[in-house]
């Protein structure tokens, strides 16, 4: 008597079934943990941004700009200068370094080092994080907006939602929501 050990063919596309119907439920979970995990990401990027900013501020007296009068160290932001929205030097001011091309380099921006009022870096980033602009990205690639008051004035714009100090936004998101500091 011959006794062959084996699996039929129906024994193997029903094992193939069973696997590709538990992958297709899999993927789907995966894909959205994936989203979940970027918007995390986001969130917690705009929360750095946030401290980052507040410290700057408290260190500068205003928020970081271009539009500025006076002399090294002494500087202040020129009369008339409502709003700044340059990303990349907001990034620059805060990190200490420019970012171009996909490369990083020392800033010599008159707010950074050796400035004594800078006390940076306020924000760590990697050049991952930023596009060839400079400016910051999402988990998404879309750039940041930063808009931050130079006037304290709440009747000029921008920005529209904290007329007092920033608004943060990212145009990625879970099913194109923006996430925002507002």
């Amino acid at each position: 008597m011959s006794s062959k050990k084996g699996f039929t063919l129906l024994e193997l596309l029903v094992v193939i079934a069973i696997i590709t119907i538990l992958a297709s439920l899999l993927i789907p979970a995966g894909s959205s943990a994936r989203e979940r995990a970027r918007s995390a990401k986001a969130q917690s990027q705009i929360a750095a941004l946030e401290v980052a900013l507040t410290a700057f501020h408290t260190d500068f007296g205003f928020y970081p700009t271009s539009q500025l009068d006076g002399s090294s160290p002494d500087y202040y932001v020129q009369s008339g200068a409502v709003a700044e929205t340059n990303v990349p030097l907001i990034i620059e001011v805060l990190t200490g370094f420019s970012f171009s091309g996909g490369s990083r380099s020392v800033s010599t921006n008159p707010l950074c080092s050796p400035n004594p009022n800078w006390n940076g870096p306020y924000l760590d980033i990697d050049t991952d994080d930023v596009d060839s602009s400079g400016a910051l990205v999402d988990p998404w690639n879309h750039p940041y907006h930063i808009e931050c008051a130079l006037d304290g004035d709440p009747t000029t714009t921008p920005p529209a939602h904290n007329v007092y100090s920033f608004d943060i936004s990212s145009d990625g998101g879970a099913n194109g929501q923006p996430i925002t500091n507002y």
